[in-house]
This record gives structure tokens, C-alpha cells and sequence, in this order.
């Protein structure tokens, strides 16, 4: 959805009478000719107000994990992404679309990092024109130092070439967990370290949108959210759960204590009434990793929808 940008006018200070009938009369009685020059001025436009734009709620959440995506569908730009991570560093592919019949002239396009000391990045030199139907690519290199929150922020102004502008802000769906390694931490020891003192924890209640599928579910929590998913811990057989850690330059692995790992156990209700009701549960050390896990799997297996970081 499109939000509505804000304009904010400035009101002009006014002068004190006495001072300008002052500066009247010195300059030979009359009108001031201050205020007659300051009313000759033309009043400048307000700003433009960037406004958040593209895929938003849970299908953002959703593209948390995915390899490739669309981000704003148009109808005059179109932006899509492409990823790819080893280790803490990821490469991302901004691919930028012009739908339109006219050329787009792009005078700001620039990437911000919500944390630069603990996602830092480096971004290649943006397109200035994209031609009728054109396409064009922007590389951005993102390096981990420290678990965070908040995704990084894409700002882009644009002219459509027909009279038109626009400032956006688009959230680019790089958050911590895209950098989780799996830990297969023996079974005896799992409970061990889910009751760790201080820990930080989020939990979310949801059905599944689908009909439920444990082989799925434990094949995705493998081979796309990259954590071990551990057999034989929980006493429950529909149950799941698995552990991972953070891949973070310099950082401290598993089993250190002071390492950014991840606990995670997804409890499922298959006989519910209305399809299979879940339970997800995230601790770690670092609350950025509870809430991008619990957020973005929520969003992919019951379509939940939350506040974007």
C-alpha cells in the first residue's frame, strides 16, 4: 500500500512594527520597501516526501529467506533482487526495471545500512537512466559484524519523463538470519541450553495456511533457513526443533557462550479444529535473530503479519 506523503510549510517570522515604520522612515517615509521586495519573492515549493513504498506485511517477511524476489512491482519502476550468502558476507543484485514507454531519469539511489557497525556495505554506482523497457543492475556487498534489528533502507527519486517525480523509501529484506549456519548440537544437550539465564525470547501463535506438512517444514528449516534440525529432543513426535548461529565476522561459534546462537522448537496441534495450529518459539542472545526468525517463518507458514524492522 502507498502511504500518502506529508508536506510541512515553514511560517515566516514577522517583523515588529515599530522596527519597520524605523527602517520606513529612515529610508525617506513611504511603504517599507523590505516587505514590498519580500512579497515580490516567489514562495518555493515544499519538499517531496519520500514515501515507503513496495511489498509489505507478511509478504515482505516472507521474501526474508528467499533467494530472489520482487520488491516494487511497478507500475513505472520496477525493482526486483537476487541474493546470494557465504558465510558473513552476502551479495545482493538490485534489479531495476523501467515499465513504462518513456525514459526514467534516477537522481538519487542510495543504500543505507540501518546499523553500519554491524551490517556494513558497499554499493556499486547506481543506473542514472533507464531507457523504455530498459533494465539495469546495482550490486550492493553486505559484510555481518553483530546481530541487529532493523533491514537496510533503499532510497530512490526518479522523473518519468513525462512531467512526473517520486521519492521512495523500499526496506531490503537483508536482516541477520539470512547469515544463520547450522549448529547440530547433541540431543542431551539441547534443553540444557534453551534454559540459559537470560536469553532473549519471542513467541507467535498461528495456524499453518496449508495443510501441514512436518517432512516440509524440516526440509525448509535445513535447506533455507540453514539450522540443524536436531531428531530424538522433543518427546513429541510432530514437534520440531533445531539450532543455528549467527556467521559473524570475528565472532565467537558454538559452543561459546558468548556466540549468537539460536534455539528454535515449532510445536504443532495437527488435530485442531480449522487446520493445524502451531506454536513458535526463538531464543537467543540477541533479540534481532528472535524477531527475524519467528517474524519471517510466521509470515511464510500462516501468513502472519507484523511491523516491518
Amino acid at each position: 500500500p502507498t502511504c500518502a506523503g506529508a508536506t510541512t510549510a515553514i511560517a515566516g517570522s514577522t517583523a515588529v512594527p515599530s522596527q519597520r515604520s524605523s527602517a520606513a522612515a529612515a529610508l525617506g517615509g513611504g511603504a517599507d520597501p523590505l516587505s514590498a521586495a519580500a512579497r515580490a519573492l516567489p514562495l518555493a515549493p515544499p519538499p517531496q516526501v519520500a514515501e515507503e513504498e513496495g511489498t509489505s506485511g507478511a509478504a515482505w517477511w516472507a521474501l526474508s529467506f528467499q533467494p530472489e524476489g520482487i520488491l516494487l512491482p511497478g507500475p513505472v519502476l520496477q525493482l526486483g533482487f537476487k541474493t546470494e550468502v557465504r558465510g558473513h558476507r552476502a551479495r545482493l543484485g538490485l534489479y531495476f526495471g523501467n515499465l513504462s514507454h518513456a525514459p526514467i531519469s534516477l537522481s538519487q539511489c542510495s543504500v543505507t545500512s540501518g546499523s553500519p557497525s554491524a551490517l556494513a556495505l558497499t554499493a556499486a554506482a547506481p543506473p542514472g537512466t533507464l531507457l523504455p523497457r530498459g533494465q539495469a543492475l546495482m550490486m550492493v556487498q553486505f559484510e555481518l559484524h553483530a546481530a541487529l534489528v532493523e533491514a537496510p533502507r533503499m532510497a530512490i527519486a526518479f522523473s518519468d519523463g513525462v512531467g512526473g517525480s517520486k521519492r521512495l523509501l523500499v526496506r531490503l529484506p537483508v536482516l541477520c538470519v539470512r547469515f544463520l549456519q547450522p549448529w547440530p548440537i547433541p540431543a542431551d544437550e539441547y534443553f540444557r541450553w534453551w534454559r540459559t539465564a537470560g536469553l532473549a525470547e519471542k513467541q507467535a501463535n498461528f495456524r499453518f495456511s496449508a495443510a501441514y506438512d512436518a517432512a516440509a517444514v524440516r526440509k525448509m528449516l535445513s535447506e533455507t533457513v540453514h539450522l540443524a534440525v536436531l531428531q530424538g529432543v522433543d518427546p513429541v513426535a510432530a514437534n520440531t526443533v533445531a539450532a543455528g548461529s549467527l556467521a559473524i565476522k570475528s565472532g565467537a561459534v558454538p559452543p561459546s557462550e558468548s556466540s549468537a546462537y539460536c534455539l528454535l522448537r515449532l510445536e504443532v496441534n495437527t488435530a485442531a479444529a480449522g487446520g493445524a495450529a502451531a506454536r513458535l518459539t526463538v531464543r537467543s542472545r540477541h533479540s534481532g535473530v528472535c524477531e527475524g526468525l519467528v517474524s519471517s517463518l510466521a509470515a511464510i507458514w500462516g501468513a502472519v503479519s507484523v511491523a516491518l524492522p
